[in-house]
């Protein structure tokens, strides 16, 4: 497998790994100098037959669990939650799959600017069996790696919230891998 590295940010992953799908996922990782470790791992399951689309992992400064999801979608701490794409998927489905988990995860009180969803969807690769994409959230910014290369950072305050929602909110889009993200 190919070291993964991310960017002048975000240091290659260190120590052991677990392995979802085939795929290993560290249990550290480095951003900004700031050691995360592995709350928890799973696969994104779809449709009847349960076909896994990717594996995913979320890494926090300290464990947390599913009783405290809610200080996580609403924290200001650094986050980083990476994928390891096991299917193919054209952009505008991409895309479109974003749009719904955003729209279902952040109505009501949530307030993300039309303008910061706008430019994250915009962010928004195809996705290609074997891609990595990591999603690091900043206090006020969301960045968005693919294979580990910056494609671009959005600013927003409700953002880094709204994107972490779409798999530990009111509405995941796998509830067995919210589950799973938190829980080691």
């Amino acid at each position: 497998m190919k070291a993964l590295v991310c960017s002048v940010f975000l240091a290659a992953p260190v120590a052991g790994a677990v392995t979802m799908a085939g795929v290993q996922l560290p249990d550290d990782w480095t951003v900004d100098g700031q050691r995360l470790v592995l709350n928890g791992a799973g696969t994104r399951e779809h449709g009847p037959l349960g076909i896994d689309l990717y594996a995913a992992a979320l890494y926090l400064p300290a464990r947390e669990r599913e009783g405290r999801a809610g200080l996580l979608l609403g924290g200001p701490g650094l986050r980083v939650v990476h994928l390891h794409l096991l299917r193919n998927a054209d952009r505008d489905t991409s895309v479109l799959s974003w749009e719904v988990c955003l729209a279902e995860n952040c109505a009501g009180q949530c307030a993300l600017p039309a303008v910061a969803r706008q430019r994250f969807l915009a962010l928004i690769p195809e996705t290609r069996r074997g891609d990595t994409q990591t999603l690091i959230l900043r206090p006020g910014s969301v960045q968005f790696n693919r294979n580990g290369k910056p494609l671009g950072t959005v600013n927003g305050a409700a953002l880094g919230s709204a994107v972490l929602a779409c798999w530990l909110g009111k509405a995941p889009v796998d509830a067995d891998l919210k589950k799973d993200l938190l829980r080691r």
